[in-house]
């Protein structure tokens, strides 16, 4: 396979497998059993990527593939405290039993953003598309409609404004 070839061949250390079929795109099922067989043909870590929203999808991907470790990318621009340690994913307890929560301004997307355009001018993207493709990512769930609890729609964008 062409993985292990790779890492034959050209001697890498890791590899990052994206689970998704390029014609997926964001939204179709990550093929975790095509990961599994990549881990199984190499002798390296392997880390697996797709469809990685909640700590549940990432304890899940690692058992299905044996990979060695998850990359979240869309899941984190749309939750930054994905991977805390409380149920909502909003934070945490400390090994005091205390309590943590993230200052409500790392839940913002206009904050979120602007410290990634902050990061974005110190470590420019190699193309602008990029600032479009993960702002647009941060705010997601503000422009898109939600399905309410009667199936009814809302989202900021169908809000009159004027």
């Amino acid at each position: 396979s062409f993985a292990r070839t790779l890492q034959t061949k050209a001697g890498i250390d890791s590899l990052t497998v994206h689970c998704r079929r390029r014609e997926a795109k964001h939204n179709g099922a990550p093929d975790y059993d095509a990961g599994k067989r990549i881990v199984e043909a190499l002798d390296i870590p392997v880390v697996v990527n797709g469809g990685i929203h909640s700590r549940e999808n990432a304890r899940m991907a690692i058992e299905r593939t044996g990979a060695s470790a998850v990359m979240a990318a869309t899941g984190l621009l749309e939750n930054p405290c994905l991977f805390e340690e409380s149920e909502s994913g909003m934070g945490s307890s400390s090994s005091n039993g205390a309590s943590f929560q993230p200052p409500n301004h790392h839940l913002d997307p206009a904050w979120i953003a602007a410290e990634y355009l902050d990061f974005c001018t110190r470590y420019p993207p190699p193309s602008a598309l990029y600032l479009q493709k993960h702002l647009r990512w941060m705010f997601r769930s503000k422009l898109q409609p939600q399905q309410g609890m009667n199936g009814s729609s809302s989202s900021i964008s169908k809000r009159k404004f004027g």
